[in-house]
């Protein structure tokens, strides 16, 4: 008997997804999350190319990496269990299994969001929501038990303190079943609506303790940097390694100091992506149309074929003058870190940071040119396309991996950094965003 068509798809998803068991005929390796939870992927570029925007992007440009004729991609933002789904959909079609945490479903929505997997996308967050009437007042106690069976590890997520009377009272009351003993707790923000008596100040005060609770979202929009990394930085931003003498122009040598550098959940600042080499181009008209006039920035180089990627801050603006045009900044610096980061919040990474040490180099502190990307110093860090020249001249010490020499840059990324507000909606939001 002839099968149906429907059966020649199952039995050519089977197959495909062979393909990912099998190692001897790959030709790109594709390592995901970050330490402890490494794992590298087999795959195949070309099946990655037709079945995914990002990837058919990424791997579109010259600047891709290989070791031995094989591909070398990192994808540090995604989990090596997330990622392994989102192949399994790629390669066969495979959907959610059964019982499912729901914290992953959501993180698969945000991985194939990035990765331009639209139709799954949707699927992942058809998921989420079971098949529901629109009205909540019609729901049965069984779909109520159900959604809020799917959303356990995704309420403490939810900044209800950022919400107005109105939202909580239209969007979160008609679901009060499915929030369980969830409820009481979020309610306290809310007195007034509940009949209970609260001042202004003590409702206020009671939103501020509450908010500190809840967990970081951790999101991490940047492909080259980690929380610790954004963390050591900011410490630097906020000169933390600098004792009250050096702060002042002396040389500290008999001062003695001790560097805290902050946390990842001290972070004071967030960092909002404006420009990605991978993504928008290596180009130098392109950094000065999406970052010239934000102020305070910083810029990170990947350096290809090197487990090392290397930046600077520029506390003022880039512009892109007719003529190269030094700008004067004390304040500006520069940094290298080796690949990888720090676990559970604390920063156990190998960072250096040279400053400008004298009246002469601030003079120096920045190359401004249409013609160059973000390039700092008299010539220490000049981006041109996707080439990067170190001549170390101006920033002390040399923290540079190289001197007199020019390389490759994998991938770059600019950030602007805008301080957190202390009572703002937004205090507590993720730290690195996608602008």
């Amino acid at each position: 008997m002839a099968l149906d068509q429907s059966k020649f798809y199952e039995i050519l998803a089977k197959d495909l997804i062979k393909l990912l068991k099998d190692n001897n005929d790959h030709d790109m390796v594709i390592t995901a999350g970050e330490e402890p939870d490494v794992r590298t992927f087999h795959v195949h570029s070309n099946i990655l190319r037709a079945r995914s925007t990002y990837f058919s992007t990424s791997m579109s440009e010259i600047w891709i990496r290989k070791k031995d004729g094989i591909i070398q991609f990192r994808k540090p933002n995604i989990s090596p269990e997330v990622f392994e789904i989102i192949l399994g959909y790629i390669y066969g079609g495979k959907t959610f299994e059964d019982n499912l945490d729901p914290s992953i479903i959501f993180d698969c929505v945000m991985a194939a969001d990035e990765l331009g997997i639209i139709e799954f996308l949707h699927y992942a967050q058809d998921y989420l929501m079971p098949n529901l009437s629109v009205d909540p007042s019609n729901w049965s106690a069984e779909n109520h038990a159900s959604l809020g069976k799917i959303l356990k590890n995704c309420i403490e997520h939810i900044r209800f303190h950022n919400m107005d009377a109105n939202e909580f009272r239209t969007k979160v009351l008609p679901f009060k079943g499915v929030l369980g003993t969830d409820y009481e707790r979020i309610s306290v923000y809310f007195p007034e609506l509940l009949g209970k008596s609260a001042n202004a100040t003590g409702s206020q005060k009671s939103k501020k303790l509450m908010k500190m609770k809840l967990p970081s979202r951790g999101a991490i929009i940047s492909t080259i940097m980690s929380s610790s990394h954004a963390a050591m930085i900011a410490s630097w931003i906020d000169r933390k390694d600098l004792t009250t003498n050096q702060e002042a122009g002396g040389d500290g040598l008999n001062e003695k100091h001790t560097f805290q550098p902050y946390s990842t959940s001290e972070i004071p600042y967030k960092f909002y992506l404006l420009a990605r080499g991978s993504r928008d181009g290596f180009s130098a008209k392109t950094f000065h149309s999406k970052c010239d006039g934000k102020r305070s920035t910083v810029t990170l180089f990947k350096l290809q074929d090197h487990d090392i990627f290397v930046g600077g801050y520029n506390p003022g603006i880039w512009n892109s003058v007719m003529w190269p045009q030094y700008k004067k900044d004390e304040k500006a610096f520069v940094f290298s870190f080796t690949q990888g980061g720090g676990t559970n919040g604390t920063n156990d990474i190998q960072g250096k940071i040279g400053r400008l040490t004298n009246p002469e180099s601030y003079e120096y502190a920045l190359n401004c040119w249409r013609s160059n990307g973000p390039s700092f110093g008299n010539l220490d860090l000049l981006m041109q396309g996707r080439k990067l020249t170190f001549k170390h001249k101006t920033y002390m010490p040399n923290v540079m991996p190289f001197d007199d020499k020019t390389v490759n840059t994998e991938d770059y990324e600019v950030f602007e950094v805008v301080e957190k507000a202390v009572n703002g909606k937004d205090a507590d939001s993720d730290d690195i965003l996608d602008g």
